[in-house]
């Protein structure tokens, strides 16, 4: 009971919506492998396991995942994975500190290029082939922060009389929200972040569904001069939470209403700003039927518009392979 329980809470920990690095993707051999893996594993790598969280990156069947805690996340080289070196995708502007070998506490030779890319080599595969795991500290925590939150907010008008001031878009509660005080354009939401910071997107839960508010974010470092950072002044999106990625040096954010609905006002209930990529690359994957096994195909490998899309026994063919795409 203690292996199984062990082994849920790693495969089906719950994602991260940005940062991305997470536990064992892909089916781990059979029950006795998976019992092997975790109780061999945990006398020596319990770090890698306990108190971490996980989920889906990159999933390739039984060769590699990833756990994380804190400022650290865990690169479980599994039984099928061949070779002393890997290669994650990109940790955004992350700064890694620390590369080291899980079992023993050694350092190990690492690289990063200039898309973030970390390579470690090195790796003891032999100590433990089922879960050889490699720790990467970082200079941040791990789960990406919304340096918006809680900053000083201020707008152009709120709507003071039912509480729907700026202050309500940075308190990190989707329940609340700022509102201008009527249903002209040209209204708009700041927040200061507190000092110059690395800004890389951010995020925003307008106060509807099924509406088109039209946008722009800028970024300033003195509040003077201003720097468009994502313009949604054409957008036809009615989803009510829209991300914008770029990358810029800021201190205050700023968001102008640029155009609304008839009898929709402007209204934020949460402005995020987040220090590094919402997503790492998300990399391929295959969709698999939970009922029948099998995985969704282009039929014929078709690259034609309007193939039939079929489910199909797995091939390992790139017409069965999917990447997951940020908007």
């Amino acid at each position: 009971m203690f292996v199984d329980q062990l082994e849920v809470s790693i495969v089906l920990g719950t994602p991260l919506d940005l940062a991305a690095l997470l536990l064992v993707a892909g089916s781990l051999a059979d029950d006795y492998g998976r019992r092997r893996i975790f109780l061999v594993g945990t006398l020596t790598c319990g770090d890698a396991v306990y108190g971490t969280r996980g989920g889906p990156w990159n999933p390739v069947d039984g060769q590699y995942g990833y756990t994380y805690k804190d400022k650290t996340f865990y690169i479980h080289l599994l039984s099928a994975y061949s070779g002393t070196s890997f290669t994650t995708p990109s940790l955004g502007d992350a700064q890694v500190t620390r590369v080291f070998d899980v079992a023993s506490g050694t350092d190990l030779s690492y690289s990063v290029d200039g898309s973030g890319k970390v390579t470690v080599t090195g790796i003891n595969r032999t100590r433990i082939p089922e879960d050889s795991v490699v720790g990467v500290v970082l200079d941040r925590t791990v789960q990406p922060a919304d340096v918006a939150a809680g900053g000083t907010a201020t707008a152009s008008s709120q709507e003071t009389s039912q509480g729907n001031t700026a202050v309500k878009a940075v308190d990190g509660s989707t329940a609340t929200r700022w509102c201008a005080n009527n249903g002209n354009t040209g209204h708009w939401l700041k927040v200061d972040l507190g000092a110059t910071k690395s800004i890389t997107g951010a995020r925003i839960a307008w106060e509807s569904d099924a509406t088109n508010y039209r946008y722009r974010i800028e970024g300033s470092t003195d509040n003077a001069t201003w720097t468009t950072l994502a313009d949604r002044t054409d957008t036809t999106s009615t989803s009510q939470v829209q991300v914008a990625m770029f990358s810029a040096q800021a201190r205050y954010v700023r968001v102008t209403v640029t155009g609304l609905p008839s009898g929709v006002w402007a209204s934020i209930r949460n402005l995020e700003v987040y220090d590094r990529p919402f997503t790492a690359d998300l990399g391929t994957y295959r969709l698999v039927n939970r009922k029948s096994g099998k995985v969704l195909d282009v039929s014929g490998a078709s690259s034609t518009d309007g193939a039939a899309v079929i489910q199909w026994p797995n091939t390992g063919q790139s017409n069965q392979e999917w990447q997951v795409i940020a908007l």
